[in-house]
């Protein structure tokens, strides 16, 4: 039986060309490959770094918060290209831990892009002033989503095509069978009588389809492309 000690010095700056010295922490091959790590998740290795912290959202999928960051504003890379989602920014590319030479995580926070500051007296020496400080970073990058939007025949209440749809305030039991029944809305349609007069304001609101959908019993799917730019 052979024991492996590994011992790991984080060291909290290295030199990165054309940026100077910066914040980080560097695992090297001899940890990357002999330190034993859960289901060979190599950014687990993150957590080496103590301004680093596993993320508490329970819908991210391995997500860390660098320096109390928001968890969507960490940026992986993989040999220097980019390896995150768009849509949720977590990481896309899980490579073997194998073909991992070096794990190097930035901790830097980046400096603004824009700021300024202004401030004097309101009148006077020794008299109130005023002082006004504004800092911005701007990251802009296309957030393609395709969503899912109703049919608009549904607005006026039009649900024939898809599946059977009754009428709630028809409910009865059967005590013989112990069963609940209800009736069907003729033609699968709602009488616009029977229709909420607030969601009928809030209906025309919604965007139409943009693009073909994805059919369901239910309803469609997929049927809207929406391209913002966030940043």
């Amino acid at each position: 039986m052979r024991l492996l000690l590994a011992f790991f010095l984080a060291l909290p700056l290295f030199a990165q060309p054309g940026r100077g010295t910066i914040l980080g922490t560097v695992a090297p091959n001899v940890i990357v490959v002999n330190v034993p790590v859960w289901q060979h998740w190599v950014n687990t290795f993150a957590d080496l770094s103590p301004s680093v912290r596993p993320a508490t959202w329970q819908g991210s999928l391995g997500g860390i918060s660098v320096n109390g960051q928001r968890e969507k504003a960490t940026i992986f890379n993989f040999d220097g290209t980019s390896a995150q989602s768009p849509h949720s920014n977590v990481e896309t590319i899980a490579p073997s831990i194998d073909a991992v030479a070096e794990f190097k995580i930035t901790t830097e926070i980046p400096s603004a892009k824009f700021a300024g500051t202004a401030g004097g007296p309101i009148y006077g020496k020794n008299r109130p002033f005023f002082f006004a400080s504004f800092q911005g970073t701007r990251h802009p990058y296309a957030n393609p989503q395709v969503l899912s939007l109703p049919d608009p025949r549904w607005i006026g209440g039009d649900f024939s095509g898809y599946r059977q749809i009754y009428d709630p305030q028809s409910s009865t039991y059967d005590a013989a069978t112990n069963r609940w029944s209800r009736v069907p809305f003729v033609g699968n349609q709602i009488p616009a009588s029977r229709q909420d007069p607030v969601a009928r304001k809030i209906a025309p609101y919604f965007p139409a389809p943009n693009r073909p959908p994805t059919m369901h019993p239910w309803g469609p799917a997929s049927n809207f492309l929406r391209c913002s730019s966030s940043g």
